[in-house]
């Protein structure tokens, strides 16, 4: 089993996927400000998915992702995306860094991007970071709808909150 920590942000996911019921994924609820918990599961996909496409064409702009309002409703096809940028995943932490162009938003008209120079290591840690944020956030709609119980222990909290309370309990 791959133990890297962007793969098992990514299975943590994936777990969800695979256990939350239809009803619970769809469902409105004000602690998500009348959003579902499938937003956030696409919103967390679609961070990854121009990320890792960086890795072919050195240039990234997570403005311009797909938006498959499909992703919000199908937990099936939820567990088929994430499994296809965790095998990609495990393909791209094998190489070699990249650098890549990221081109980001500067004012609301979206024709408007600030290019920064980043890498691709750089920037697969932002999005296993933002998935750990959504993660926690979707925890926090799980625990108001009495569904906590299918979440893996650690979901949505960070690496570095674990070392601390390991070393708090110590």
């Amino acid at each position: 089993m791959n133990t890297h920590p962007q793969i098992l942000v990514l299975k943590n996911l994936q777990h969800l996927l695979e256990h939350i019921p239809t009803e619970t994924y769809i469902q409105k609820t004000k602690v998500l400000a009348n959003g579902t918990i499938g937003e956030h599961v696409r919103h967390i996909i679609e961070f990854y998915q121009p990320c890792l496409k960086a890795s072919q064409n050195n240039s990234l702009n997570y403005s311009l992702r797909q938006r498959d309002h499909e992703l919000e409703v199908d937990t099936k096809k939820g567990v088929r995306e994430t499994k296809k940028i965790i095998k990609q995943l495990e393909k791209v932490l094998m190489t070699v860094d990249k650098k890549v162009m990221l081109h980001t938003a500067r004012t609301k008209e979206a024709s408007s991007y600030q290019e920064v120079k980043s890498s691709l290591q750089r920037e697969l840690v932002y999005c296993m970071d933002h998935c750990i944020h959504h993660q926690f956030i979707i925890r926090t709609a799980l625990v108001d709808m009495h569904y906590e119980h299918i979440l893996p222990e650690n979901f949505g909290v960070a690496f570095s909150t674990l070392e601390y309370r390991t070393a708090c309990a110590s």
